[in-house]
């Protein structure tokens, strides 16, 4: 069993890399949310996958990129859906939740939102 300081790296012990579906940007996967087309419930139902391990088609998001990617339609398109998805506001509300703890540590670690650090030279 892997430790849990492996979760998210790959085998060579690099960070796993996805895209956003939101802003189509590359980044790690410890930094991106898992939204999960439920697989018991209704068709097309998010849900947000936690522990980033539940079955079925899955897309990955940034926190604050939740509503670009609704309006996009992307994450119909991602979970390879013929209708839109049906996102909750719980869902909306725990990736906003989300979007602002990271803020917060990203100021407090002294990186900027994009994870470079922070310079008065750009």
């Amino acid at each position: 069993m892997p430790d849990s300081g492996s979760v998210g790296r790959t085998r060579s012990g690099r960070q796993a890399i996805r895209t956003c579906v939101g802003c189509r940007q590359r980044d790690a996967r410890d930094s991106l949310i898992r939204l999960v087309a439920s697989v018991g419930g209704p068709d097309g139902v998010v849900v947000i996958d936690t522990k980033k391990c539940l079955p079925g088609r899955g897309a990955w998001v940034h926190a604050a990129c939740v509503r670009r990617a609704l309006d996009r339609r992307a994450l119909g398109r991602a979970f390879r859906l013929r209708t839109a998805p049906s996102v909750s506001a719980e869902v909306l509300r725990k990736a906003q939740e989300g979007a602002n703890r990271s803020s917060i540590v990203d100021m407090e670690s002294g990186l900027e939102a994009d994870g470079h650090p922070m310079s008065t030279q750009r």
